[in-house]
């Protein structure tokens, strides 16, 4: 939603606050990580799976990418047409924008999930329960009790690589769909 915001509303300081969002792409996530973590036992989150699930919805790059989608592939007609036709904004967006962006949701959905799927820093700090480890972390601590246990670990990433597999051949025509939307000038 902010993405279309960005791209099809006018509004007092647009610009700097969309730069301010971009801005924050470009700060590394570790700088963060205190604060990310005092606020997750502020919210009683620590030792669960909320903490991963939670901040990936809302991020910068999802901002900046539905943004560059929309401003092309969503028409101004279309919206005018629907206000024309008494629809509220919220309606026009959850009926004529969102089945034609469908194909940027899920490829940022695919995006953050493989982001997601791969992160180890986040999980490590935030999980203390190994019954609740993440694939990497799981991994990371297979077999180093006594030794380390090469062939386990990779036989665990590549078990691991399955879902992955899954996920992204079903989206995949979504996949390139989206990457390509805006590379056709028409």
């Amino acid at each position: 939603m902010a993405g279309f915001a960005f791209s099809k509303y006018r509004f007092k300081l647009k610009s700097a606050l969309f730069f301010f969002i971009l801005g924050t792409l470009m700060v590394p996530g570790q700088l963060g990580l205190v604060g990310f973590v005092i606020e997750m036992r502020w919210f009683k989150m620590m030792n669960t799976h909320w903490p991963l699930i939670l901040p990936p919805l809302a991020n910068a790059f999802g901002v900046f990418w539905m943004k560059q989608y929309i401003g092309g592939a969503v028409p101004n007609e279309l919206l005018e047409s629907a206000r024309v036709d008494g629809s509220s904004d919220f309606r026009t967006f959850m009926q004529i924008v969102l089945p034609i962006i469908k194909p940027a949701l899920i490829t940022i959905f695919l995006l953050s999930f493989l982001g997601a799927w791969n992160s180890y820093l986040i999980p490590l700090v935030v999980l203390d329960k190994e019954k609740l480890y993440t694939i990497p972390l799981s991994i990371s601590m297979l077999g180093t009790i006594h030794r380390t246990d090469f062939a386990a670990r990779i036989l665990a990433l590549a078990l691991s690589t399955i879902p992955i597999i899954i996920i992204f051949s079903t989206g995949s025509q979504y996949l390139i769909q989206g990457l390509t939307a805006g590379s056709v000038k028409e």
